[in-house]
């Protein structure tokens, strides 16, 4: 990512250096713009098509269909747990985790070169979520609770909205390359924009 950046930046910088020389400054910008810009795209197109093809390997691509199937498992197991969960609070704190999940899963599934980034989602926090839930339920069925049953529920409880912002941040690390693009390319839009008028 920097140096996709990096690479753009000296590429837009030796062709307005280059471009200056025969051109006013003005266009020798908007061709650096352009040069840059160009440069850009055509390194992340050439980084995830590397990244693409090591995942397309055929033992990969099904070992990550069949981790994240599994994923999928997990997470409907642990929301259709909240049909037994009597704590409305808590059962929607659940399904927001489920649904932030999901949508860790769906980007993994579009995006299998992002699977490493995904790997602590998947082998931790996914497995754990689901024995939290699956305890809490356990405990929340009883009908005689103990102090330290009911305390095991609440310390549980308080713990559901950390477990979502962490997920939220386990997806937000997935976005970051495609955020950082995004980012790139409305300012150098905004930055021709403005030498245009």
């Amino acid at each position: 990512m920097i140096i996709r950046f990096l690479l753009s930046s000296i590429a837009a910088t030796a062709a307005f250096l280059f471009i200056k020389a025969y051109i006013s400054g003005f266009l020798s910008f908007l061709i650096a713009l352009l040069v840059y810009f160009i440069t850009y795209r055509f390194i992340r197109y050439l980084t995830r098509k590397q990244e693409n093809k090591s995942a397309d390997n055929g033992k990969n691509n099904k070992n990550n269909d069949k981790i994240l199937d599994l994923g999928f498992d997990k997470l409907k197991q642990v929301r259709n747990s909240t049909i037994e969960i009597h704590n409305n609070e808590a059962a929607d704190k659940i399904k927001n985790i489920c649904k932030t999940g999901f949508e860790i899963l769906e980007y993994l599934r579009k995006n299998p070169g992002d699977m490493k980034k995904g790997a602590q989602f998947l082998n931790y926090y996914l497995e754990t979520t689901e024995k939290i839930v699956n305890r809490y339920r356990e405990l929340s069925l009883k009908k005689d609770k103990s102090p330290d049953i009911e305390k095991a529920m609440h310390d549980v409880e308080t713990i559901l909205d950390s477990i979502n912002e962490t997920y939220k941040k386990q997806l937000n690390n997935l976005l970051e390359d495609d955020l950082l693009d995004l980012s790139v390319e409305i300012k150098v839009l905004e930055k021709t924009m403005k030498l245009e008028s």
